[in-house]
């Protein structure tokens, strides 16, 4: 179920990549713009009705009702030629291993520049994985402070957490330039990155995304 959800979401994200193809070519874009802004012009000063009226007399009835009808059609064409290339757009993303889909180049799911001394706490989504899968994350520490303290958790669970217990949880992990961790994936997507830096060289830190697994 799982998988087949993360299909559809890949699916209608190709769907969308299709459909505003054409408008971002310069061109097209240019023409387009164009014509809603003459439609604009047009209803804001000679009203509805005498715009139609305008339309209907330039075009004619058969062409305007031609441009509703290649509306839906575009829109099937779109959906059906990105279930054919779906396969090739998966594997573009990364590559099965099992039940584990593992990502050729990891999408960054936050980047920040952290000056500030002491704990921080930062909060950023993960999107396109299905919730309740298993994710690998890695936290990539680059700047004069190359080794932080860095944990990535759901903020959820992180509003459970007692502040005193925050330190702690810091001082168990790894001090390193590339910490790796294992968590659930939420429903609203929500984490929370929590730095422990001991001075203000500012570093320059990622959360990649390196695998998600269903569970």
């Amino acid at each position: 179920m799982l998988a087949a959800n993360w299909w559809f979401q890949l699916w209608l994200r190709t769907i969308g990549r299709e459909l505003l193809g054409p408008i971002r070519e310069r061109g097209t874009t240019f023409q387009f713009l164009l014509i809603v802004a003459v439609l604009l012009v047009g209803f804001l000063l000679y009203g509805p009705e005498a715009a139609m009226s305008d339309l209907l007399a330039h075009f004619g009835l058969a062409s305007i009702l031609a441009i509703a009808f290649a509306i839906p059609l575009y829109v099937a064409w779109c959906a059906i030629k990105a279930a054919i290339n779906l396969p090739f757009q998966a594997h573009k993303l990364g590559q099965w291993s099992g039940n584990t889909f593992v990502f050729h180049v990891p999408p960054i799911e936050f980047l920040g520049r952290i000056t500030d001394s002491g704990i921080s706490f930062h909060d950023f989504h993960i999107d396109g994985v299905p919730h309740g899968c298993g994710i690998e994350t890695e936290i990539e520490v680059q700047g004069f402070e190359n080794t932080l303290r860095a944990m990535a958790i759901q903020k959820d669970a992180f509003a459970q957490f007692s502040p005193d217990l925050i330190p702690q949880m810091l001082h168990n992990t790894r001090q390193s330039n590339s910490i790796r961790g294992l968590a659930l994936m939420p429903r609203d997507k929500a984490f929370c990155l929590i730095v422990d830096k001991r001075n203000t060289n500012p570093s320059i830190v990622r959360v990649k995304l390196l695998s998600w697994t269903i569970q």
